[in-house]
């Protein structure tokens, strides 16, 4: 995961909590200034002081100590990408076969075949509809985003 560079008004300047959620997610919490935005305070009470941290791949953060948050989250976030490729692929190949059959019902209407025209595109619609639909995609991303 590349956060890219902080703007200065965001750069931390006083603590940062990394903690274990109880669904068994982690979170970040960094305090800032409040004339910049609003900040929260951490729950513990005794906080280790860290130089720095990272944001990885094969686990989420890394602090300078080399203590590592979130491990083994890179495997999670493998499988959901090779579904996702995979799902894409499939879908490719769906468009391969409806993009002619527009084709198709578009060279008959110019031609005054309406017959054939009704055919290819009536095809057409069910691969998009039964196949080719949003629904179901959409709503995966946003359960795999949310845990």
């Amino acid at each position: 995961m590349n956060l890219g560079p902080l703007p200065e008004e965001l750069v931390p300047t006083s603590t940062i909590e990394i903690s274990h959620d109880e669904r068994g997610r982690w979170q970040v919490i960094a305090a800032y200034p409040a004339k910049r935005v609003s900040s929260s305070r951490p729950r513990r009470k005794r906080l280790a002081r860290i130089e720095g941290i990272d944001a990885g791949v094969s686990e989420i953060f890394t602090d300078t100590t080399g203590r590592r948050y979130g491990a083994g989250q890179y495997e999670r976030i493998a499988v959901r990408a090779q579904r996702d490729r995979d799902r894409g692929q499939a879908r490719n190949r769906l468009r391969v076969v409806r993009d002619p059959a527009l084709a198709r019902a578009r060279a008959a209407d110019a031609a005054g075949d309406v017959a054939k025209a009704r055919v290819a595109r009536a095809k057409a619609q069910r691969i998009e509809r039964h196949n080719l639909g949003r629904n179901k995609l959409s709503a995966q991303r946003v359960h795999d985003r949310a845990g």
